[in-house]
Order: C-alpha cells, then structure tokens, then sequence
C-alpha cells in the first residue's frame, strides 16, 4: 500500500488510506526492500516569534552505500514509498 505523508507542523503523520500507522517495519522504494526503524523526534518550530518543541514519530531507512539513516520525510517527497510491513491506528 503507497504510504502518505502530512506534516502539520506540530507532527509528522504517515497514513494509508488515510487511517494512521501504529507501525512501519519494511518499505519499498523503487523496486529494493528497506528495513524500517522508528523513533520520537523533538522537532523545534517557531510560531509567531516563540519557539516550540514538537514530539512525533519519525521512520528511518538505511542508507545501503554509506550506512546513514535517512529520514522518510525525506524520501517520501521524491518517490512512491510502498509500505510492505506495518500495522494502523
């Protein structure tokens, strides 16, 4: 299922089919399988001069030819990310 992507500025928040993932444990990106790992990251966002610290779930692939985590959010803005592993809200 093609995985969606929305951030909202406070979070980011992936879907399919509209309904939230509880878990996202393998992807595929252009034809090649990517294990998933997840994390909560404290995002800061400045809102009308104050700064505020946002906490969500964040999902990482690794990098195969150097070895760096790579944040979805990154990804999913330049490829179709097919969810091959997960589990909804």
């Amino acid at each position: 299922m093609k995985l969606e992507y929305c951030n909202d500025w406070e979070n980011d928040i992936y879907s399919i089919g509209g309904k939230e993932l509880a878990t996202l444990k393998k992807v595929s990106i252009i034809g090649r399988e990517f294990n998933v790992k997840s994390r909560n990251v404290s995002v800061p966002y400045n809102d009308m001069g104050h700064e505020y610290y946002a906490d969500s779930r964040h999902y990482f692939i690794k990098d195969p030819f150097f070895g760096n985590e790579i944040d979805l959010n990154t990804v999913i803005e330049k490829f179709e990310v097919i969810a091959l592993k997960y589990t909804l809200e």
